[in-house]
């Protein structure tokens, strides 16, 4: 599992170190296109934990990382950038410790985006609308730039899932540079 990490980090990093790719010619505005398959890191510095995540959300995909919904806003956008992970202890196991007011952040290739945690809740895996741009409305427009983690509940079995919904604090650029890239200090770990 951590060499798995490992090297989606490499893979992350020498994507960054390259010129940002083009966007195709009809490629969707928004949500990942086709062929993105690493989305950024995503940091829990209550847990002191990061993750790669991987654009998708079918078993392959989150094996070894989280994963980005695709259909979902990307990170920063306004609407509700979600993501999934098993509950397991490389991934999400500890979630259930997140309170209201927590930080979970996200880099991408040109910015940091520090989420602050506003809500925490338990649901049956049908209620997918706690995915959508506004989460538990699907037909409203969106307003906000949201982050919403999702796991499986309790642990050891997926009967429920366990959601965490944040709200866009602030974003930070990113400085290129390999040392901390301008890690936000809400970043490191407590």
């Amino acid at each position: 599992m951590q060499s798995e990490q490992h090297n989606l980090a490499r893979e992350l990093d020498q994507a960054w170190a390259g010129p940002p790719a083009a966007p195709s010619a009809g490629a969707p505005q928004g949500p990942a296109a086709p062929g993105d398959s690493l989305v950024g890191r995503l940091y829990i510095p209550k847990f002191d934990k990061e993750w790669v995540v991987v654009n998708g959300v079918r078993p392959d995909d989150i094996k070894y990382a989280p994963g980005h919904y695709p259909e979902t806003a990307m990170p920063g956008q306004i609407g509700n950038f979600s993501v999934a992970g098993h509950r397991i202890k490389k991934i999400f196991w500890r979630l259930d410790e997140l309170r209201p007011g927590d930080v979970i952040g996200v880099e991408t290739r040109d910015s940091w985006y520090v989420y602050r945690v506003y809500d925490l809740d338990i649901v049956k895996p049908n209620q997918v609308e706690v995915v959508a741009a506004v989460p538990g409305k699907p037909s409203v427009k969106p307003t906000k730039a949201l982050l919403t983690l999702t796991t499986c509940n309790p642990k050891y079995n997926r009967y429920q899932r366990l959601i965490v919904h944040a709200e866009l604090a602030r974003k930070v650029p990113r400085n290129p540079s390999p040392a901390d890239a301008g890690m936000p200090p809400e970043m490191k770990a407590h």
